[in-house]
């Protein structure tokens, strides 16, 4: 069972987040109402949130876990 990213998936995903113009993001990466899961959702949270404070990305969010995600998480939205 998948509960979270891992380190690999992380920098992964981070390489593609650092590079993207526009961002669509569907769905947290792990069970990130459980604080010891939330570690992959929150990296890609500050890389999008990162990339799009700065100019350089556009960024939709969508669904219902990602939006109560990005809620819970304090100077994301």
């Amino acid at each position: 069972m998948g509960l979270d990213a891992g380190p690999k998936t992380r920098r992964r995903n981070s390489a593609v987040v650092e590079r993207a113009k526009l961002v669509v993001w569907n769905g947290p990466l792990g069970l990130f109402e459980i604080e010891k899961f939330r570690g992959g959702s929150l990296a890609m949270l500050n890389d999008i949130n990162a990339r799009t404070k700065s100019g350089q990305a556009t960024t939709i969010v969508g669904g219902g876990d990602t939006a109560s995600l990005v809620n819970m998480t304090p100077g994301a939205g």
